[in-house]
C-alpha cells in the first residue's frame, strides 16, 4: 500500500513521517522528487519508486512547479496537511530557511524576527494555490498541523487508513521544535 502526504511547508510532515517510520510495516521516502534530499530517487517517477515493506509512506511538500498527478495517481490513500497558523507557520519557514535547520528546535524571540514583505506575499500565495487545488476539494482527505497535534487527529488519520494496524500511544515523536521565549533575563 502507498500512502501519500502532500503538505504545506512547516505544518508538521516531518514529525508525522518520523512517527510512520516507527512501525516495521512502512518504509518512508521523504521529499524523493528534491535533489537535494536523502530520499532523492535520481529521477525515477513515483510509478518506479521501490520499497520493501509492505507499506510506503511518500512526503512532498507542496510547490507550483511540480506536477502531483503521478504521485496521487499510484497512491492508495493521499492525506493533505495544512496549517491554519499563518503567523507561526510563516515564522518558522523564515527560520529553517535562513539557519537551514529543518528539523531540530529552535528558540523564537519576538523582537528579533523581520520577515521581507516578498517572503509573506510568496508564502500566502503558496498557500493559496495549495488551498485551490486540494483543500476546496471534498473528497480529498485534510487535516490542519492544529487538529493533528492538539485535537487528536493521528486518530483521525489512522480511521482514513483503514485495515492498518497503526500503534497511536507514541505520537507525536520528539518535541516541538519552535521554542518562544518573550524575554530573557540574565543573572
Amino acid at each position: 500500500m502507498i500512502v501519500s502526504l502532500i503538505c504545506e511547508p512547516r505544518s508538521g510532515s516531518n514529525n508525522l513521517v518520523q512517527w510512520f517510520r516507527t512501525h516495521k510495516t512502512f518504509d518512508c521516502l521523504t521529499l524523493p522528487s528534491y535533489e537535494k534530499s536523502p530520499d532523492y530517487q535520481n529521477g525515477l517517477t513515483p510509478k518506479n519508486y521501490k520499497f520493501n515493506n509492505e507499506n510506503l509512506i511518500i512526503k512532498e511538500e507542496f510547490n507550483t512547479y511540480y506536477d502531483f498527478t503521478e504521485l496521487i495517481s499510484i497512491s492508495d490513500f493521499v492525506i493533505y496537511l495544512y496549517r491554519e497558523n499563518f503567523k507561526e507557520q510563516i515564522e518558522s519557514w523564515f527560520n529553517c530557511n535562513k539557519t537551514k535547520n529543518f528539523s531540530n528546535q529552535w528558540v523564537f524571540e519576538k523582537n528579533k524576527i523581520s520577515i521581507p514583505e516578498n517572503e509573506i506575499i510568496n508564502f500566502k500565495s503558496l498557500k493559496r494555490d495549495f488551498k485551490e487545488i486540494y483543500l476546496n476539494n471534498n473528497n480529498n482527505f485534510k487535516i490542519s498541523y492544529e487538529d493533528l497535534y492538539f485535537n487528536g487527529g493521528i486518530e483521525k488519520i489512522v480511521t482514513f487508513l483503514k485495515n492498518i494496524n497503526l500503534d497511536t500511544s507514541n505520537f507525536p515523536i520528539g518535541q516541538k521544535y519552535r521554542i518562544d521565549i518573550e524575554s530573557r533575563n540574565l543573572i
